[in-house]
């Protein structure tokens, strides 16, 4: 049996308060809020998030991840 996250991205029906989609959806909001609080004169400090974000994805490309957001933010 498929994963709901394993639904959600092949675009079919899931449950969009599944405790593991959830935790993703509340961390990836928590750190673009991190990143949106920083000035854009603070480009260093930038700089060293999205590289411990970018280390947290693994081999997994950013795009997907964001895509991944994307999803989890506005369930269909």
């Amino acid at each position: 049996m498929r994963t709901e996250k394993e639904l959600m991205l092949a675009g079919e029906m899931y449950n969009p308060v599944n405790p593991e989609l959830v935790k993703g959806c509340n961390d990836a909001r928590r750190k673009v809020s991190i990143y949106n609080e920083t000035l854009e004169d603070e480009g260093e400090k930038r700089t060293k998030l999205l590289k411990v974000y970018w280390v947290q994805l693994g081999k997994t490309s950013i795009w997907s991840q964001i895509s991944d957001l994307i999803m989890v933010i506005t369930p269909m």
